[in-house]
C-alpha cells in the first residue's frame, strides 16, 4: 500500500512539473530570430508594441535614402542597427549636421518624449526595444500628427520640405 501511495505521489509531481513547464512554455516560448531579408516594412519578433506595459522587440526596414522625419515616442526606445548605416540625432528640428553615424551594431537610447530624426544613404535593417505602447508622433511644422502610424501622402510634402531645406 505504502509503494502504491509513493508511486501515485510521485506520479502526481511529475504531471504537475510538466504541466507548470508546458505552461511556462506556452506562456514565454523562447525566439530565435537570424537577421534576414525584410519583405515588410516592420516586422514584430516579440511582444505586442501596441499593448501597454508589454516588452516588444520590432525591426525596421530603411530603405536607401529614407528620411525619417523628426517624431517622438510616449515610451523610453532602444535602438540597434543590425545591417546597414543609420544617421541619427535628438533635437528639435532635422539637421544632418548633428547626426551621429551609426553602422552596424550601434547601439542608441532614447528617453520617451524625445524628438528625434535620421536617413539612411543605404538599406538598413533596426531593431527597437521597448516596452509598449508604442506609437509614432510625427512633427508637422509647429503640430504633431499623432494618427498616422507611418508616412502617409499627408507627410510628404513635409518630406519633400525637408529634402529642400538639405540642397
Amino acid at each position: 500500500m505504502k509503494t502504491q501511495l509513493l508511486f501515485f505521489v510521485l506520479i502526481s509531481l511529475a504531471l504537475a512539473a510538466i504541466d507548470v513547464r508546458a505552461q511556462s512554455t506556452a506562456a514565454d516560448p523562447h525566439r530565435i530570430i537570424p537577421i534576414r531579408e525584410m519583405t515588410q516594412d516592420v516586422e514584430v519578433l516579440y511582444g505586442d508594441p501596441e499593448k501597454s506595459g508589454e516588452s516588444f522587440v520590432i525591426r525596421i526596414r530603411e530603405l536607401a535614402g529614407g528620411l525619417i522625419p523628426p517624431h517622438r515616442h510616449p515610451v523610453d526606445e532602444h535602438i540597434t542597427v543590425v545591417r546597414g548605416t543609420l544617421y541619427f540625432a535628438v533635437g528639435d528640428k532635422y539637421d544632418r549636421a548633428v547626426m551621429k553615424e551609426l553602422k552596424t551594431g550601434s547601439y542608441a537610447f532614447i528617453p520617451k518624449g524625445s524628438i528625434m530624426f535620421g536617413y539612411t544613404p543605404d538599406a538598413a535593417i533596426v531593431q527597437v526595444h521597448g516596452i509598449g505602447p508604442f506609437h509614432i508622433h510625427w512633427r508637422a511644422g509647429e503640430h504633431w500628427q499623432d494618427e498616422l502610424k507611418t508616412l502617409s501622402k499627408k507627410l510628404e510634402g513635409l518630406e519633400a520640405e525637408y529634402f529642400e531645406r538639405e540642397k
